[in-house]
């Protein structure tokens, strides 16, 4: 009688861009009213766009449970 066949559990893909750093905020430079707006715009943009990364990451884990632990996967949750 032949051994059963083993077959290994699927090992869970998460794309590359999600595994990288968010980079560093850009500092103030200009220290009028405007150039601190500008910034302050530029620190919320950067922030939103690792947060989406980051949620997407934690979209991904989940998503994969299935994988891992034998559950049913969660569905992805939908952003602001």
């Amino acid at each position: 009688m032949p051994a059963p066949l083993t077959i290994p559990p699927a090992k869970p893909v998460i794309a590359g861009n999600l595994l990288q750093p968010c980079p560093p905020l850009p500092p103030a430079t200009d220290p009028s009213l405007a150039g601190l707006l500008g910034n302050h715009v530029a620190v919320a943009e950067s922030y939103q766009h690792c947060a989406a990364l980051h949620r997407a990451l934690a979209d991904a884990v989940r998503g994969q449970a299935g994988i891992i632990t034998g559950s049913t996967p969660a569905a992805p949750k939908a952003g602001p």
